[in-house]
């Protein structure tokens, strides 16, 4: 989730839309985890990312652009950015999938990774695609991600379905009427953003 310190929004929306808004994870959320972990440790604190899952549904990981077979490789602190999806298609999520037999023909292999400084905390920035996203994306809403103000804006101005599907919007303790609420989100730097269904 975002660091405590960061401004809180809670949005609610329509149940039947909270699926289509599992996109914004495409361009990535910050998750704030302990220095020190491991790949595998950082995963296993996302909600529902169960053991089972990890091994048999994540089949494609990339770590500051790299892919990455070994679950047990340090994460490191400096601004880290974690992509994972389930298979891909064609010869391409062959290639990529973790301990495919095609991994030699990667043009980057896994990147070595020096341990984490000694910080308490770091940020992650993390990106869930295809089905991933689809599947764990609303639990991991409803426990708080961490965005910018101006790329929630973006997001919703290049996505106006979504933004009518709002159903209340409480920036602060204040609510904000969705007409405002763009405007609003361009002057808060980061957030902590937990959306839910407007039935819970």
């Amino acid at each position: 989730m975002a660091k405590t310190n960061s401004p809180s929004l809670e949005i609610r929306v329509h149940p039947a839309s909270i699926q289509r808004f599992t996109i914004l994870l495409q361009s990535g959320v910050d998750i704030e985890t302990a220095s020190l972990c491991s790949l595998e440790d950082f995963l296993s604190n996302l909600p529902g990312f169960t053991k089972d899952y990890i091994t048999n549904r994540i089949q494609t990981i990339f770590l500051n652009g790299s892919a990455v077979d070994d679950l047990e490789v340090p994460i490191p602190d400096n601004n880290p950015t974690l992509a994972i999806s389930a298979a891909m298609p064609g010869l391409a999520g062959a290639i990529f999938r973790r301990n495919s037999m095609h991994a030699a023909l990667r043009s980057q292999k896994s990147p070595t990774v020096d341990a984490p400084g000694p910080n308490e905390t770091m940020n992650v920035k993390l990106k869930l695609f295809n089905m991933i996203a689809m599947e764990k994306g609303e639990a991991l809403f409803a426990r708080g991600v961490g965005v910018t103000g101006p790329g929630l804006a973006d997001f919703l101005s290049d996505h106006p379905t979504l933004l009518s599907k709002i159903t209340s919007a409480v920036l602060t303790g204040k609510t904000v009427e969705n007409k405002d609420l763009i405007m609003m989100l361009q002057k808060e730097k980061s957030l902590q953003l937990i959306i839910k269904k407007d039935n819970e």
